[in-house]
């Protein structure tokens, strides 16, 4: 398809309910904000995002959304603040696992 034809809107309804799709979305069109757009959607969208896209505040939003995806966040991304989140949710839904500041 030519590049002209390949817009946010043409990938964002190529994604809805097939978060797979993410890999032919062009890199030229992965912005901050289109990136919280895709993780509002759909969280698990983050295992696709490149990390050179990725930053703190995205890995944050996944997991505010979801913290099952925290198996998707970069070593360098898991703060003591996700850490702490994901903990404490954990601790409220009586998960076992917990996640250590030592395995920052």
């Amino acid at each position: 398809m030519p590049r002209k034809f390949k817009t946010i809107k043409l990938c964002l309804t190529s994604i809805l309910g097939r978060t797979e799709n993410f890999r032919y979305i062009p890199k030229y069109l992965l912005t901050e904000d289109f990136c919280k757009l895709l993780i509002s959607i759909d969280p698990y969208v983050l295992q696709y995002i490149p990390e050179k896209k990725l930053n703190h505040y995205l890995c944050l939003h996944a997991i505010l959304k979801n913290i099952d995806v925290i198996d998707f966040i970069p070593e360098k991304f898991k703060t003591k603040e996700i850490i702490n989140f994901v903990n404490n949710k954990n601790n409220e839904i009586g998960k076992k696992h917990f996640f250590s500041m030592y395995s920052i």
